[in-house]
């Protein structure tokens, strides 16, 4: 199959971004492109196919980047490193899903698999020593689906994001990721046992692996850590929960704070156009849950579609580009944003607070996953919200009828991909491209 590689998050040279149609044509079979990737920043990353991603991503292609700090004083120090990448996959009578040769299905909702990946494992299994302390890099790989990450019997500590640190460290019981999110968590094993690895949603739990803490040390060929993870000397529960206020990344942030109050430069609606009213029929109704239903799995929300209800899975598969057009529409003009006519021009050294607002009475309104290729921004509010504890960013979750107000900082010139990072969301127009000059 012809393919191409992104190169998720990092700050590159535009021409090694990976798009076909705007950056690079498609590598064909038997050819080769070089790649020539910069790493600028702290943080996770990860690279996944930029071509036909509904199904080469489910099928293998992607994978983690750790880009380790300069300082070893960047991050706590900790016993050892993971990085966990989160991802599903559809089977169908012991095999791969048939995908279309021609065009996304599942244009609808995207596809949410029925076998749920931790490292490309249905089994994973980490062996911890008690006392240690581990610092998790999550990367959530899937096409559709969010995950709201646990580790029964612990508290996380939450201590970054996509690129990097944030300001403040927090205490939290679960994190939530939507593709192509990242996050940083550190957790003390303080007891022996085994404890699950679990997604919790409303919608159902599902175990993704476990960990076994036990009360006999290791030796270091025994881990799947990172070696050059800083000795933690530390290991007491009074030392970890001891939160961290990071002053490096907020006074690298602060100067930004002067756009908090400033009028959105661009508002972009997130909606749905249904193609046919046969369609209209089938796929509609399926809008955000009532204020009314109960959602106690902590720190997320309701208005987020966790899974596809079986009663939906056929019109789901049915759906396609040309019954379903994903719409980033400019607020101010009622124009639909594209790869071409409409797209976003900023000048290079420009910072631009763009609104995003996810249509709660769309035909079928659903989460999206902005991301913005080449870039870093700031999430500065949801729903009227100050954010008050900010990191650098390239993909956030927009859920239904929410909000958002990013600030984005255009440092790299370019032309560079925008989209929802449902990959059917995209493959059915949720596109445009920001021009940087």
């Amino acid at each position: 199959m012809d393919s191409s590689i992104h190169w998720h998050g990092l700050k590159l040279n535009n021409k090694y971004d990976g798009v076909p149609g705007l950056t690079q044509d498609p590598v064909k079979p038997g050819q080769s492109f070089l790649y020539k990737l910069d790493f600028p920043n702290e943080g996770v990353y990860w690279y996944h196919s930029h071509f036909r991603e509904d199904k080469q991503q489910p099928l293998g292609i992607y994978g983690a980047i750790l880009v380790e700090p300069n300082s070893t004083s960047y991050y706590n120090p900790v016993d050892v490193e993971v990085p966990l990448t989160l991802a599903d996959i559809l089977m169908v009578n012991g095999t791969t899903y048939p995908y279309n040769a021609d065009h996304e299905n599942f244009a609808l909702m995207g596809q949410y698999g029925n076998v749920m990946l931790l490292n490309g494992q249905t089994n994973y299994h980490l062996t911890l020593t008690k006392n240690q302390v581990a610092r998790f890099f999550i990367a959530d790989t899937s096409n559709a689906r969010p995950y709201n990450f646990t580790i029964e019997g612990h508290k996380l500590k939450l201590v970054g994001g996509d690129s990097g640190k944030y300001g403040h460290e927090s205490l939290v019981n679960s994190v939530i990721l939507s593709p192509a999110e990242r996050k940083i968590v550190e957790i003390l094993f303080d007891k022996p046992g085994d404890f699950k690895i679990l997604d919790v949603t409303p919608e159902g739990t599902y175990q993704l692996g476990t960990i076994s803490v036990s009360n006999k040390p290791m030796s270091s060929s025994s881990l799947l850590s990172i070696n050059n993870a800083t000795k933690n000397n530390n290991n007491d529960a009074s030392s970890f929960y001891r939160l961290k206020d990071n002053k490096d990344v907020v006074d690298e942030i602060q100067p930004y704070m002067k756009y908090l109050n400033k009028k959105p430069d661009y508002t972009i609606d997130l909606t749905v156009n249904l193609k046919t009213m046969m369609n209209m029929a089938q796929m509609s109704g399926t809008g955000p849950k009532s204020e009314k239903e109960p959602c106690n799995v902590g720190n997320n929300t309701c208005n987020i579609e966790w899974n596809v209800p079986s009663a939906k899975v056929k019109r789901n598969d049915d759906s396609t580009p040309a019954t379903v057009s994903w719409i980033l529409k400019d607020n101010a003009t009622g124009k639909q944003l594209d790869r071409s006519n409409n797209i976003i021009e900023m000048k290079l050294g420009d910072i631009k607070k763009i609104r995003l607002y996810n249509d709660p009475n769309s035909a079928h309104p659903m989460q999206h996953p902005i991301h913005i290729h080449g870039m870093r921004f700031l999430i500065l509010d949801q729903d009227g919200k100050i954010n008050n504890n900010l990191g650098w960013k390239d993909t956030v979750l927009v859920p239904t009828g929410s909000t958002v107000d990013i600030l984005l900082v255009a440092d790299n010139p370019g032309l560079w991909h925008m989209h929802c990072h449902i990959a059917e969301h995209m493959g059915a127009g949720m596109e445009t491209v920001v021009k940087v000059t």
